[in-house]
């Protein structure tokens, strides 16, 4: 703030005071409030379960081992049913994006065979997704219901891929030398 005859001591003060305000500059450290750094706003337990440390009952082992399979699977459920929706969305953009570049005659024989291929993994993920949603817990184990997931979710990123590949195929204009 400028020293000038206007502005008097008290009110150099107050605009000093204004520009500060929410800040917590002028106080000393000791009265500054702590912020929560990384890592500091979580206590540090070495407890091996979560609950009260001076409870001394066991908690039910088995009960609980049900509980958390049965929470399991209605994650991976849930998350069947969304890698599904996700894969018939990609195998019909896909299909249209490989008749789009068929029509610009950009496409090759083995790249549609190729594509094809993929296709038909990515069909073969679905029906096993859908096994899957329609038999429930009696289709397969946890861990082999989520090795599925993981697989169908590497299908569909392959088959993201090729479709990308196959828009900026049949988006490409063609040279205008070709044209005449």
């Amino acid at each position: 703030v400028k020293k000038t005859k206007e502005y008097g001591q008290a009110q150099e003060y107050e605009a000093d005071e204004r520009r500060h305000k929410g800040s917590q500059k002028g106080l000393p450290l000791d009265e500054r409030k702590k912020g929560k750094g990384k890592g500091k706003g979580k206590s540090q337990l070495l407890a091996l379960e979560d609950g009260d440390p001076f409870d001394d009952e066991d908690p039910d082992p088995e009960g609980q081992e049900a509980e958390d399979e049965e929470e399991e699977w209605k994650k991976v459920l849930s998350k069947a049913k969304r890698a599904r929706d996700q894969c018939n969305s990609m195998k019909a953009d896909c299909e249209a994006a490989l008749e789009a570049a068929d029509k610009a005659k950009r496409v090759t024989k083995a790249s549609k065979k190729d594509t094809d291929g993929l296709m038909l993994k990515l069909r073969g993920k679905v029906q096993a997704l859908k096994q899957l949603l329609l038999k429930k817990e009696g289709a397969m184990r946890l861990t082999k219901a989520k090795q599925l997931l993981i697989d169908a979710g590497a299908v569909a990123k392959e088959v993201k891929e090729e479709t990308k590949e196959l828009n900026q195929l049949a988006n490409k204009a063609g040279s205008k030398a070709s044209k005449k």
